[in-house]
């Protein structure tokens, strides 16, 4: 096991900006690399910007990195980075507590805590555009964000009944496009999330999977249609998104007990 001094950053640091007391870098990391055990001596927070997959370890439990989601580790604690599958780039703070105006309310977050990419996302964002910047009034800027990061995942998760941003202009793209032959992974990526989190927390959040869901929409947009008596069956079948008319037919006949041309009676 090896300890990394306060500032140290793995990979390569493509841009970097130091407080003081806290150091932010984006780092890029190659496809097939790893870091073995290792500790760091300031607290740090991490986040995936690039890449699909990046498994680390705490106290044996393997986790798969959530893009855009800031992950939290205490001063001192070890892990390790498995080898990455992707080419993958990230957004670190290592901050020295001792030093640090936050440092004790930094040292009592809970060990694992994780901010969502609802809440991470613009954080993140606006941190890679400071880094961009040259201006005196970046670190500013940059150190605000930090300290808006440390309060944030202070408060912990948000009540998990509220909807975040990101998974309602999800849901919003299935609703107005439940034709179409959307992807999970297609919708993951334009949420900026990972697609087995966007399942997890879809079917959380609305309690049916995302197939189920677009099912329910072409189903009750095809009875309006059937009902309404303005098109043909085999155009209803097209425009709902069903292969064909029979297909259409058996799986309308066994959602609703009936076929679409006996309602239509």
């Amino acid at each position: 096991m090896f300890l990394a001094g306060v500032g140290s950053f793995h990979g390569r640091v493509e841009r970097r900006c130091d407080l003081g007391a806290a150091s932010l870098a984006r780092c890029i990391r190659p496809k097939g690399s790893s870091v073995p055990v290792h500790r760091h001596e300031g607290a740090t927070f991490v986040c995936l910007t690039q890449g699909d997959h990046w498994f680390e370890s705490s106290r044996g439990r393997w986790t798969q990195s959530v893009r855009w989601a800031w992950y939290y580790r205490p001063k001192g604690s070890a892990h390790v980075h498995l080898e990455c599958p992707t080419d993958i780039a990230s957004l670190g703070w290592d901050v020295d507590t001792s030093a640090f105006a936050l440092g004790d309310e930094i040292g009592g977050i809970e060990r694992g805590a994780r901010l969502d990419p609802d809440r991470g996302a613009p954080i993140a964002r606006r941190l890679i555009a400071e880094l961009d910047r040259t201006d005196q009034s970046s670190r500013i800027v940059a150190e605000g964000l930090l300290l808006e990061l440390v309060g944030l995942t202070l408060r912990g998760p948000e009540d998990a009944n509220r909807v975040p941003r990101w998974m309602a202009r999800v849901r919003e793209a299935l609703v107005e496009r439940f034709s179409e032959p959307l992807t999970v992974a297609e919708l993951a990526r334009d949420a900026g999330v990972h697609p087995s989190y966007l399942s997890r927390a879809f079917r959380r959040h609305f309690g049916v999977t995302i197939g189920e869901f677009v099912r329910d929409r072409r189903f009750e947009w095809a009875m309006a249609e059937v009902r309404k008596g303005e098109k043909t069956l085999s155009e209803i079948a097209v425009d709902a998104g069903f292969a064909d008319g029979p297909h259409f037919s058996r799986a309308f006949r066994a959602r609703y007990g009936a076929s679409p041309s006996e309602m239509r009676r």
